[in-house]
């Protein structure tokens, strides 16, 4: 991948320490936003766990570069739980929210 635009080296050496943890499942692959701001690519990652993820987050190696991501694009960055859960375990914390003005 190309180099950080200071020179600095690859974008990819965040992910290094936890490659062989981790599955990329897609990567700035075609998109098409459906709603929301404009995003300029989606990849989504997959962790064994929210812990690992956070702690890959937290990183000295990808906290050195995380600053070049809103020079380069417009992005969110999240965090997910996978798999489906139970109806009544969804967004909670919509539960107690007032219905959104038209």
């Amino acid at each position: 991948m190309s180099a950080t635009p200071d020179g600095g080296g690859s974008l990819m050496n965040w992910k290094k320490p936890f490659s062989a943890k981790t599955k990329s499942v897609a990567a700035y692959t075609p998109f098409e936003q459906l709603e929301g701001d404009p995003v300029d690519g989606a990849a989504v990652v997959e962790f064994p766990s929210m812990e690992l993820a956070k702690a890959w987050f937290n990183s000295p190696a990808y906290r050195a570069i995380m600053h070049h991501r809103p020079q380069g694009a417009h992005y969110i960055g999240l965090l997910m739980e996978g798999g489906p859960p139970q109806v009544e375990l969804r967004m909670p914390h919509t539960k107690t929210r007032k219905p959104r003005s038209a």
